[in-house]
């Protein structure tokens, strides 16, 4: 189906802060240039901040040795700080600071989620046993990663236990997947056929952007991103490259995700029609990241566990068909052998966009072509405003 032109308005959109901000090297330059005039603890700070996020890892671990702030003050510099460590090859140093961290702060959760991710992340024999400890100790919502070790050790029907006992460290996709993992495991998958409906739950239209060029346009703007580059701690793209978030000020960009938030207010009013998910807050926001997939490059299997409902708009999609680069879903998680739904192979076209529950778990192809897969993903999620 073609999009229509005009908005409902069945939901409140806020914006998204991420998306809001001053590119990092922006920053970068504007807080080097007061730091001339003096250097606060708050500056600093702010530095480091910015240096993680684009990538100066080694700049960032210079600025913390000049600093003299000790771990366990502060706990965004010591997750920074631990980050730039990592992704600058120093796994080993970066675990011995984020074990510092967690000692002298030990009521932090944020620093102890951290370095038990960082744990999984080295294949660390402790990591299961500090993921206890976490679990034990804190009110935290448990990463994508954390649920595979859980799952691995100890079997998807204790994960499924500990999702019914302590619902607080589950998102909403992962307490939504483990409910119809529940529902199979117990013989009753009938129970669980509207939640799992791909006819009534997942949306393909055409977006309409303008002219006939203007996706072959927002394809070009999205490649020449400078801050496009490879993800070391993405699990679910390979062979590929990923933006972080989309950047501010882009007139292109921003008229590919209003035409997105048109079609999500038509897609879920029609369900509320047909009385089925989503059941979604008034109050949501939009986060938005582009995808930039080489030769090879595919999505592996995953679901966005944050989110209310989830989607794609294809931006350019050569030699995409039903053996390369397209998109299989829903497909069964892992540990589940009797799953009853068949996945479905959806072969994209440039300018469609594919709207579906957040919980689904979703891969593609291998992408087969010289030329990029280009595309914009998102997540509708709850506003914190």
């Amino acid at each position: 189906m073609r999009g229509q032109t005009t908005a409902p308005t069945r939901f409140r959109w806020h914006p998204n802060p991420f998306q809001m901000q001053i590119p990092p090297d922006a920053r970068i330059e504007a807080l080097r240039a007061r730091m001339s005039r003096g250097a606060p603890e708050k500056l600093r700070r702010l530095l480091l901040d910015a240096l993680v996020e684009a990538g100066r890892y080694e700049e960032a671990i210079a600025l913390a040795d000049q600093s003299g702030i000790a771990s366990g003050t502060d706990t965004r510099w010591d997750i920074n700080l631990a980050t730039a460590l990592e992704r600058a090859g120093q796994s080993e140093a970066a675990a011995v600071y984020a074990a510092a961290a967690v000692a002298a702060a030990p009521t932090d959760s944020g620093v102890a989620l951290f370095r038990v991710g960082l744990l999984i992340r080295r294949r660390d024999a402790s990591a299961l046993l500090a993921l206890d400890d976490l679990i034990d100790r804190f009110h935290v919502r448990l990463s994508p990663a954390m649920l595979k070790l859980l799952r691995d050790q100890r079997g998807i029907a204790y994960l499924c236990a500990l999702a019914e006992q302590r619902p607080d460290l589950f998102r909403p996709g992962d307490q939504a997947e483990l409910a119809i993992i529940r529902a199979v495991l117990a013989g009753r998958p009938e129970s669980v056929d509207p939640m799992m409906d791909v006819d009534r739950l997942v949306r393909r239209e055409v977006l309409c952007l303008g002219d006939a060029d203007a996706m072959t346009r927002l394809g070009r703007e999205i490649e020449s991103l400078p801050r496009v580059a490879a993800d070391p701690n993405s699990d679910a793209t390979a062979a590929g490259l990923k933006m972080g978030a989309i950047p501010p000020r882009s007139e292109r960009i921003d008229r590919a995700l209003a035409a997105i938030r048109d079609a999500v207010e038509r897609h879920c009013e029609a369900l509320a029609q047909l009385g089925c998910y989503p059941a979604m807050p008034r109050d949501i926001v939009l986060k938005a990241w582009t995808v930039v997939l080489a030769k090879n490059g595919r999505a592996l299997s995953h679901n966005h566990p944050a989110g209310c409902l989830s989607g794609v708009l294809y931006v350019a999609t050569p030699a995409v068909t039903v053996e390369a680069g397209a998109l299989l879903m829903p497909l069964p998680p892992a540990g589940v052998d009797d799953w009853p739904w068949p996945t479905r192979t959806l072969v994209p076209g440039a300018g469609e966009l594919i709207l579906f529950p957040s919980y689904f778990r979703h891969a593609t192809l291998p992408h087969d072509s010289d030329d990029a897969r280009i595309s914009i993903a998102f997540d509708i999620l709850p506003s914190l405003q």
